[in-house]
Order: structure tokens, then C-alpha cells, then sequence
């Protein structure tokens, strides 16, 4: 490997028109990259907003760009070059980017990666759920057909339509399969839909890297108030449904945080249950003290996530976790040792946590943290992510 020059990494992201995780991720992996000067950063941002702000014509033809859009081609191409870039790092190229970044990359001379941060390339919907349930159907379609009959992206024929058109072409010219160097896969069960999903991508492409949280600080038992907490997306998928129901059975306060579709269901809950309070959507730092204060965090999401970085966060306070046993939860807490798993049934999972003595919970927290710092730290991130590039800008250097 060659040591005289750092690698040069453009990193891209295309952000939604609302924001979420996966723009906390970006932001949070380029700054500790800048922070660990350990290569040169670069970085290119797109934003769907320039779709939503256009009239309808011209947000027609825009839209029409999310197969292969050549102003990004030419945007990532000719800043490829100019910086001398050996890596393009691409987090989101829905839907302004487009895979169209990929190609640019490589004829620009850069290798390329790519983080997985949900299932949209084998889902148009993303969530590999329908209806409320765990859906699988187009991990082994070659047609997809089962996205536009079900109209699964956004509840629309013609946007399922373009979506999976984009999604068949892209197979078709083989940009999933030749012009990306590296998936990075947020967990093993992401891996394993991937290497066997349609998309025919070589295992050696696939490589496991878990998302990371700065430090947010540890603390005990002893300095633990007594409510339970939920942070997240208020919607069918992230389970609050089924939380605001369960709760009717605990005398226990909840602290619910967050924003989304099932607002109202939420406001009418807290106003006919005292023992649930609403705080709205709360900005990072006030959501970590929650995070520290709070007696366990309750995760009672059905589909499969990714990597829920309110999740990492607790465990980097040592808070326990109450969690829906899905494979990426499995990945990310062990039963009993730094959390509690339950399978399906929210008010066995709060009961359990509850019948843990003083001593267990303390044992569980110190678990949590020790987990958190061996394996979604900073400095691991970063490492993990450096070997990647190193490994793939072995060709690029000039």
C-alpha cells in the first residue's frame, strides 16, 4: 500500500426532504474522519428539496433523473477529478444523486463504497414490510412487480413504478453489481439479505460495518430517575402503537419523544393516561440527558431495522434496552447480559425488566457500556472504516 500520500475520500449523501438517522450518520462519520485526520475529506451533498420545490412540469423531468442523473454525473465527476479523489463514499443517492455517481466515480479513476442504511435496493419501500408486517417478497423477484402491485413506495402506483424502473435498469446496466467496490452493511442480517437478495452482488463486496454514536457518558443506577423512555419515529413500523396500548397496564411514567404520522394518537394517549407525557421532538443534546436520566429505553419496533442510533446512544449511557427480538436488535443486545429481548409481546418484555433486581440492572449497564465501547465507539468506527478504504484505494492512487 502506498503510505506517501493520505487518501482522498469524497464523501456523498443525498439528503431526504425530512430529516433522520441516516443524515445524523453522515454527519457524524465525516466528523470523526475530519477529527481523526487519518485522510482527506471532501464532501458533496444533494437534497430532494430541489424536487419538491419546483413546479410540476420541471419536477417531472427532475424526477424522471433518478435512474441516471447527468448533471450529478457531471458534478461528481469533474469534483472527482479536480480534488484527485481516490474514494467516493456514497450514504444515500436517493433520488437527485442517482447511481449516476457511481459511474462518474470510476471514470473519474476513484473506487467506490457504498453504505447500506436500509433495504431500498431490494425494497422500494425500504422497510421490507407491508401492511403493518414483516414482507419479503421482492428479495427474490427479478421483476420487483411486487413493489408497484402493492404500491409500497409512498403509496403511489407511478412513484413504486419509477422507483422500481430505476432499481431494474440499474441492475440491467450493472451498476449495483460492477461499479461499486464495497457494500457496507450495517449488521449480519443486512449482509445476508443482500449476498442473497437478486441484486447478485459477489460476497467479498459485502463487509459488515455497525454504525457508531459519540460518547453520550455513562451513567449508574443510583442516578436513574424513574420513567421509562421512547425516542423515534412516531409511526406503525417503530411499534408505538402497540406501546401506547401495552401501557395501560403499568403504573409506570413514559417519556415519549419524537415527531411523525401517529402524532395525534400519541397527544390523545398522553391526555387519557397521566402516566404519559409527551415532550414533542427534543434536539440531540436533550434527548441524551433523557437517554442518562431514564430508568430503561423501550424499542418496541417490528420491522427490521437497520441500525438505530437511539439504540447505540443508551448503550453508550449504560442505559438497558427493552427491544422487539428482531436479527439486527439480536445483533445489537444480548438478552439478559445488556438488555431485554422479547419476541413480539411488549408487556412480557416491561415485566421481565421489571422482576431484575437492583444488582442485575446495575451488572446489565455496565454490560451495555462495555459493549458499546468495544464495538460502537469512534475510534472503532473509524478503524474499520480506514481499513476499507485502504483496501480499495489500492488501485486509485495516481
Amino acid at each position: 500500500m502506498m503510505t506517501a500520500e493520505k487518501i482522498r475520500v469524497l464523501v456523498i449523501h443525498n439528503r431526504y426532504l425530512h430529516s433522520g438517522g441516516e443524515d445524523s450518520v453522515f454527519e457524524a462519520e465525516k466528523r470523526a474522519l475530519l477529527e481523526s485526520r487519518n485522510c482527506l475529506v471532501y464532501e458533496l451533498e444533494f437534497s430532494n428539496r430541489d424536487l419538491s420545490d419546483k413546479n410540476g412540469l420541471i419536477r417531472f423531468v427532475h424526477t424522471l433523473g433518478i435512474t441516471f442523473n447527468l448533471l450529478s454525473f457531471i458534478k461528481v465527476y469533474r469534483t472527482a477529478k479536480r480534488d484527485r479523489i481516490n474514494i467516493v463514499h456514497v450514504h444515500n443517492f436517493y433520488y437527485r444523486a442517482s447511481p449516476s455517481v457511481f459511474w462518474a466515480a470510476r471514470l473519474a479513476g476513484a473506487g467506490t463504497i457504498m453504505t447500506v442504511h436500509n433495504y431500498r435496493l431490494v425494497c422500494v419501500g425500504g422497510y421490507l414490510m407491508r401492511n403493518g408486517a414483516i414482507c419479503e417478497k421482492c428479495l427474490g423477484s427479478r421483476s420487483l412487480i411486487w413493489g408497484v402491485k402493492y404500491r409500497c413506495f409512498q403509496r403511489s402506483f407511478f412513484k413504486s413504478c419509477l422507483l422500481t424502473i430505476s432499481n431494474l435498469v440499474n441492475r440491467l446496466i450493472g451498476t449495483m453489481r460492477f461499479q461499486v467496490d464495497r457494500y457496507l452493511a450495517l449488521s449480519p442480517f443486512m449482509a445476508t439479505v443482500l449476498s442473497e437478495s437478486t441484486l447478485k452482488l459477489a460476497p467479498e463486496k459485502i463487509i459488515v460495518k455497525p454504525n457508531f454514536v459519540f460518547d453520550i457518558g455513562y451513567k449508574t443506577n443510583t442516578t436513574r430517575e424513574g420513567f421509562f423512555l421512547f425516542v423515534g419515529r412516531l409511526s406503525a413500523e417503530k411499534g408505538i402503537l402497540e406501546l401506547l396500548s401495552v401501557w395501560k397496564e403499568f403504573n409506570e411514567p413514559l417519556k415519549i419523544v419524537g415527531d411523525g404520522p401517529l402524532l395525534e394518537s400519541v397527544k390523545k394517549a398522553a391526555f387519557e393516561n397521566p402516566l404519559i407525557e409527551y415532550l414533542g421532538f427534543k434536539p440531540q443534546d436533550q434527548v441524551h440527558v433523557l437517554q442518562q436520566r431514564c430508568k430503561a429505553l423501550v424499542f418496541p419496533s417490528i420491522w427490521h431495522e437497520g441500525m438505530p442510533m437511539t439504540v447505540l446512544e443508551a448503550k453508550s449511557a449504560g442505559t438497558i434496552i427493552i427491544a422487539n427480538r428482531t436479527p439486527n436488535l439480536e445483533y445489537l443486545i444480548t438478552h439478559r447480559e445488556d438488555g431485554i429481548l422479547y419476541k413480539g409481546n411488549l408487556n412480557q418484555g416491561v415485566k421481565e425488566f421489571m422482576g431484575l433486581t437492583e444488582q442485575e440492572k446495575e451488572q446489565m449497564m455496565v454490560a451495555a457500556r462495555a459493549d458499546y465501547q468495544k464495538r460502537f465507539c469512534k475510534e472503532q468506527a473509524v478503524d474499520r472504516l480506514m481499513d476499507v478504504y485502504n483496501s480499495v484505494a489500492e488501485r486509485s492512487f495516481r
